[in-house]
């Protein structure tokens, strides 16, 4: 199959930033509970006592993961290529090989992965090597989160082999290979945490001792040569490359923990007491309506009516302290649209509704005015992922697709007393925001451009916890 440039080019930079969103999904909450809300409170879980970590390290963990994940995406594209044109034995319908072999080849590809990534590990602390190569991920001598993904390109490229190899090697489907992927990359990250969140026991007992607790990986860090495994130790048990002392050292941190009973334990959720406590936090329910336009037609409005629909979202947005100008915002919006025309572009009659769901992470910016501080200006930018349905008369069912979505919104807000203020802003929502981009900056030249872009138009409460 002969893919065009352009085709190639939209799906790596969509697939870059589903990665981006999803290791941000992984990373940052275990990273604000653990490394910032929490911090004092969970100290007794801290692996390393004393934080070694420093703002430095932490930068140098985050780009250095960004540049994982480009790394990522070329390979993911070359596989989309290779998929694309038949060279890969990777499928689309389970019932081709069954549900067994699904849930196996998962469990087949979790083992395979663990011995590639035992001897690829030792591979790279090869002094050759170490030194131009796996000595950026060492930089992180008491690893925080980020820590998870932050290679120099050569190694992110070698991690990456293992499902190039899968791809090619056995049938697998995608859905299995997505999951695989989601799993190593929640325990690569628990691994990297930096604090103990497994029970006390977990390294004896007579099942579960043969996975790697978070402390296992963490003294790797602190002392580099030594407890290469990622899942599983057995890996080092043969090879007589784990640490003697750890079973010591995992136990001596069960011990603090088993001091501090009486401290609430906060893993990966924030529960709604705690979140009611935290002066912090806003909750931000909002209103207002939007004008939805499908791209193929929005330079000739009148060939395709589509109304004015109500706005319904909720909104709960963390700031570091009370003071902060940014804020980071989760949020979930809906709105739904009458249609009813004829499409520019495909020449296709519509008639019916267009539902919107909309997942976002969003970054949200609020300065105070100088002279009169009760108002501020906002501004925000946003990723998440869009659920739409369509249902059209013409259509026996109804259609449901989830796009990649970005927002962009400014407005102002005007603060009523010390609990409470009130916003007006106003927006877009652009699903399938890389195709939107190309038509709307004149690069797209598709026959059909079904996604659309939504300006809203919304009121917003936010009510500090």
């Amino acid at each position: 199959m002969m893919l065009q440039f352009k085709d190639i080019f939209q799906y790596g930079i969509t697939d870059f930033f589903t990665n981006l969103l999803i290791y941000g999904i992984m990373v940052v909450p275990f990273f604000l509970l653990f490394w910032v809300i929490y911090k004092a409170q969970l100290k007794h879980r801290r692996i390393q006592e004393k934080q070694r970590s420093t703002k430095q390290i932490l930068w140098h963990e985050i780009k250095y993961s960004i540049s994982t994940l480009l790394i990522f995406t070329v390979v993911d594209v070359a596989l989309y290529v290779a998929q694309m044109n038949g060279f890969t034995q990777i499928y689309d319908k389970v019932s081709d090989y069954g549900l067994a072999y699904f849930v196996f080849s998962i469990m087949l590809m979790i083992v395979l992965h663990d011995t590639w990534f035992y001897w690829t590990h030792r591979l790279m602390h090869h002094p050759k090597l170490y030194k131009y190569v796996h000595k950026v991920h060492h930089q992180s001598t008491d690893p925080s989160p980020f820590a998870a993904f932050s290679f120099h390109p050569l190694e992110a490229l070698l991690e990456a082999g293992a499902y190039i190899i899968f791809s090619f090697l056995f049938p697998v489907h995608l859905m299995a290979l997505i999951g695989w992927q989601l799993l190593q990359m929640l325990l690569n990250v628990i691994g990297h945490l930096g604090y103990e969140i497994y029970p006390k026991g977990f390294n004896t007992h007579w099942l579960f001792k043969f996975k790697t607790p978070s402390t296992h990986h963490n003294l790797h860090h602190s002392h580099f040569s030594g407890n290469y495994g990622l899942y599983f130790t057995w890996w080092d048990k043969w090879c007589k490359t784990e640490f003697k002392d750890y079973h010591q050292k995992f136990e001596s941190v069960q011990k603090r923990i088993s001091e501090h009973k009486k401290i609430a334990l906060i893993f990966i959720t924030v529960t709604f007491t705690t979140i009611a406590k935290a002066q912090h936090f806003e909750l931000m329910p909002s209103i207002g309506y939007g004008k939805p336009y499908i791209i193929e037609s929005i330079e000739e409005k009148k060939d395709l009516n589509i109304g004015y629909s109500p706005i319904f979202s909720m909104g709960l947005k963390y700031k570091p302290t009370a003071e902060s100008k940014w804020g980071l915002l989760l949020s979930i919006q809906h709105f739904e649209a009458r249609v009813k025309g004829i499409t520019k572009i495909s020449q296709t009659p519509v008639d019916g509704f267009i539902g919107n769901t909309s997942f976002l992470l969003i970054a949200e910016k609020e300065k105070a005015f100088k002279k009169n501080p009760k108002w501020a200006f906002i501004n925000g930018y946003g990723l998440g992922l869009s659920a739409e349905n369509y249902v059209f008369k013409s259509e026996a069912q109804p259609r449901r697709n989830v796009y990649l979505s970005a927002l962009l919104n400014a407005g102002f807000s005007r603060k009523i007393n010390d609990k409470v203020s009130i916003a007006i802003t106003d927006g877009l929502l652009i699903t399938d925001f890389i195709k939107g981009i190309h038509y709307l900056t004149g690069n797209w030249q598709g026959q059909s451009a079904g996604e659309d872009i939504s300006e809203n138009l919304v009121v917003t409460f936010k009510i500090k916890l």
